[in-house]
């Protein structure tokens, strides 16, 4: 059970978990991929843009939740929209890997989730108030 507190509402709490479930997909997802992947960008290159998008979806992810940054959220948003057409284009690829391709359309899901949360009259309501 998620206790919260009067700082942060709820919405904002499961906005947070879920980007953080969808990350932990995300780790788990390039571990079982990431052969396959090293061998079409060199390994080196493959765990440096890993590690870059990770440290950048965490520090997006705890600016929205914890700091309440409005440009974090509106580029937070802005990426997951470019990016969209790249993850949804592969996926018929990524169906045919087995759990990579199923964990790979649940991290979608669940990141589709958190991005509802942060337009709820809860977590917009939240983001206004002065701390």
């Amino acid at each position: 059970m998620i206790i919260t507190n009067e700082a942060r509402p709820l919405v904002v709490i499961r906005f947070e978990i879920l980007m953080f479930i969808s990350i932990f997909i995300g780790i788990i997802e390039a571990a079982l991929n990431f052969k396959r992947l090293s061998s079409l960008m060199g390994q080196g290159f493959m765990f440096g843009i890993q590690l870059f998008v990770l440290v950048v979806i965490i520090s997006l992810t705890l600016l929205i939740s914890r700091k309440k940054n409005q440009i974090a959220k509106w580029i937070f948003v802005i990426l997951f929209i470019f990016g969209l057409p790249q993850y949804i284009q592969p996926l018929s690829n990524m169906l045919d890997l087995g759990v990579v391709g199923i964990l790979y359309v649940l991290q979608l899901a669940v990141q589709c989730i958190a991005i509802y949360y942060l337009f709820t009259p809860a977590f917009s309501s939240w983001m206004k108030q002065q701390d």
